[in-house]
């Protein structure tokens, strides 16, 4: 029973989960009830895809509801998720968001970002709550990716941004930001509002050119598709090859 299952590794049992939550006939309740026993013994020991595959199980019958539960799965799971990446690194939180997100948007949620399945209150609930919280020390792109993920008139958003604009702001003085994360916010492509020929706008700029000093970095402000209006601003910050390099690839 319940004890079998909790003695499987945390890949059998999500594979086991994975299994049952295809599309057919789900698992009958006494079955879903051992697996749920099993999950809450090794719960801080799944990955993402698993435990999204017990929710699809224990989620799925309007009969026994039992998202209330799973939430508190979640919640408990995520925290100490989160506490390992202030430790190792934040790549799990990178795969939550993402893949809570991919569950989230399979799922049907509504548009305006509305609750409406246990995918989007994962999200929005715990997930999102979660790296809220965390802002302080999560990494700045993770801050940008979850930004993107949300409504921009919603509570997260409303959360998050002026955190977001903190980081970007902290990082302009002190060094540390990325291409890739300078162009984002330049373009408007974040929560952080930046005008074109702001003073946050004509520093970003500058950090922008700054990196360009590289065949390959130029490659890669190319790839981030960066608005014509950017292009032009950074190519007029720019002179001999690395000018010459820039109206070359963007030709």
């Amino acid at each position: 029973g319940a004890a079998v299952l909790a003695r499987l590794t945390p890949g059998r049992l999500a594979g086991l989960a994975d299994a049952w939550a295809a599309p057919g006939v789900p698992p009958p309740a006494p079955l879903r009830q051992l697996l749920k026993s099993a999950v809450a013994v090794r719960l801080r020991e799944m990955d993402v895809r698993g435990l999204i595959a017990v929710s699809t199980i224990l989620g799925g019958d309007e009969r026994d509801p039992a998202e209330a539960d799973l939430v508190l799965f979640w919640q408990g799971w995520m925290k100490g998720v989160v506490d390992a990446c202030r430790v190792v690194g934040w790549g799990r939180c990178y795969a939550a968001l993402r893949e809570v997100q991919r569950w989230r948007d399979s799922s049907g949620a509504r548009a305006d970002g509305g609750v409406s399945s246990l995918a989007e209150t994962v999200f929005q609930g715990v997930v999102a709550e979660q790296l809220c919280a965390a802002a302080g020390a999560a990494p700045l792109e993770l801050l940008i990716e979850l930004g993107r993920s949300v409504p921009r008139d919603g509570a997260v958003a409303s959360r998050i941004e002026p955190s977001l604009r903190g980081r970007v702001e902290q990082c302009l003085r002190g060094g540390g930001l990325s291409l890739m994360a300078a162009v984002a916010v330049a373009d408007g492509e974040t929560l952080v509002r930046c005008a074109p020929g702001s003073r946050l706008w004509s520093s970003l700029t500058r950090v922008i050119s700054a990196q360009l000093c590289s065949p390959h970095a130029i490659d890669l402000f190319c790839r981030c598709r960066p608005s014509p209006l950017l292009r032009t601003a950074i190519l007029e910050l720019l002179s001999g090859w690395r000018a010459l390099e820039l109206q070359m690839r963007l030709a």
